[in-house]
């Protein structure tokens, strides 16, 4: 499913127009990135949680010059799904 498909579903399941729609999907991704970025957690019941890490800067060994090199920190999100979810998929 793409985000197209997500908003045409979202339409048709609230009975709103596509437009409305997409407004509200684009406006749900956008609050989720703006909590992330102030490093907040989501915790969405029956679904999941978002989370951000932060990972620290590194120096690592390139493979393929065998010269070491600096990785910088950089944020990410890691998400894991609700137990409720989990049974949901799982039969």
């Amino acid at each position: 499913m793409n985000a197209f498909d997500l908003i045409r579903r979202t339409a048709r399941s609230v009975k709103v127009s596509q437009p409305q729609a997409k407004k509200v999907v684009d406006q749900l991704f956008k609050e989720i990135v703006i909590a992330i970025q102030e490093g907040e957690s989501i915790k969405i019941r029956r679904f999941g949680s978002f989370n951000p890490t932060h990972k620290k800067a590194t120096r690592c060994k390139s493979i393929k010059t065998g010269k070491f090199v600096d990785v910088p920190p950089k944020n990410s999100m890691g998400f894991k799904m609700s137990k409720i979810l989990k049974e949901e998929l799982n039969g």
